[in-house]
């Protein structure tokens, strides 16, 4: 019985190095840049300086009131795009799709192309 007390502990299972562990850095650092990128527009929009902390912030919070409202339409495509046997061929196509419609949107910014307005977005 005393035997079963002091047994070696089993050897722990060999960790694998998670690729996502450092999407919180990623995620701040878009974060960043999409802030520098709607004070921008801010400035254009010629903000009165009485009372700027109240507009920035009314600004943002609808800002984000919007990426919930469309994040939640998106989520039963989500939610469907990852059950069934094409689960791991949705998020390539749509990754590349978003990644072409923000590089077309920054360049457009970048250097003032005016593009994206005859698009109306």
């Amino acid at each position: 019985m005393l035997l079963g007390l002091f047994s070696p502990l089993p050897e722990p299972e060999p960790r694998t190095p998670n690729p996502l562990a450092h999407r919180w850095l990623l995620t701040f650092f878009f974060g960043l840049i999409h802030g520098f990128g709607f004070a921008n527009v801010l400035r254009e929009m010629g903000l009165p300086t009485v009372g700027l902390v109240r507009c920035l912030l009314s600004f943002n919070l609808g800002v984000e009131c919007g990426q919930l409202v469309i994040a939640t339409c998106l989520l039963p495509l989500a939610y469907a795009s990852n059950t069934g046997n094409t689960a791991a061929t949705w998020p390539s196509p749509f990754s590349l799709l978003l990644a072409a419609f923000g590089s077309a949107w920054f360049i457009d910014r970048a250097f003032n192309l005016e593009l994206m307005q005859r698009f109306g977005l």
